[in-house]
């Protein structure tokens, strides 16, 4: 259960559906470990947000991403410059022109 858990800690896997489970055969160090893990992602605010329902299934307290002003106001305008430079691609392509030459007539 151990390799498991390291995978899936290495692997950084986000925007999944989360589930617990299993057996007696885990001899309860499994099952402890993986809730470790779960308790690990649903506290860190790069991978609980995605999995908050699955969170507080676990009852399991979800970290969300905190951001300075200054942090906000740099991805707004990244987000506006990005905007804009689409939209002046696209009236590019608008005004692109293509025509097409009819087909030659083949020698009978």
């Amino acid at each position: 259960m151990g390799g498991l858990v390291s995978l899936l800690r290495e692997k950084n896997i986000r925007k999944r559906s989360l589930g617990i489970f299993g057996s007696f055969g885990w001899s309860g160090g499994g099952m402890k470990e993986f809730e470790d893990f779960a308790g690990y992602c649903c506290r860190s605010p790069a991978c609980g947000p995605y999995l908050r329902d699955a969170c507080h299934d676990l009852s399991f307290e979800v970290h969300d991403r905190e951001l300075s002003k200054e942090a906000i106001l740099k991805e707004l305008r990244i987000e506006m410059e990005k905007t804009r430079r689409l939209n002046e691609l696209y009236e590019q392509r608008k005004e692109l022109k293509i025509e097409i030459e009819p087909p030659e007539a083949s020698a009978p």
